[in-house]
């Protein structure tokens, strides 16, 4: 059975992407369609006025602490 990129490659040699809505276009990142809906405006607020939720913010503090930290030989 062929792999996840041969078969992309092969849509891709076959054309199956060029046709898709919003060719061109860039991407709309400022809307999650995954969260609730009751819960957008409070979201658009806090990125709005350069704020994020706290478990957001502390995995990026990890994330960037993982980064720093050189592995161990």
């Amino acid at each position: 059975m062929p792999n996840i990129e041969e078969l992309i490659q092969r849509a891709i040699q076959e054309g199956k992407f060029s046709d898709l809505p919003g060719k061109g276009k860039p991407l709309r990142l400022d809307e999650n369609p995954h969260a609730d809906p009751d819960w957008q405006l409070a979201y658009h607020l806090l990125k709005e006025n350069g704020y994020s939720l706290p478990w957001l913010e502390l995995r990026q503090e990890l994330e960037i602490e993982h980064i720093c930290i050189p592995p161990e030989h």
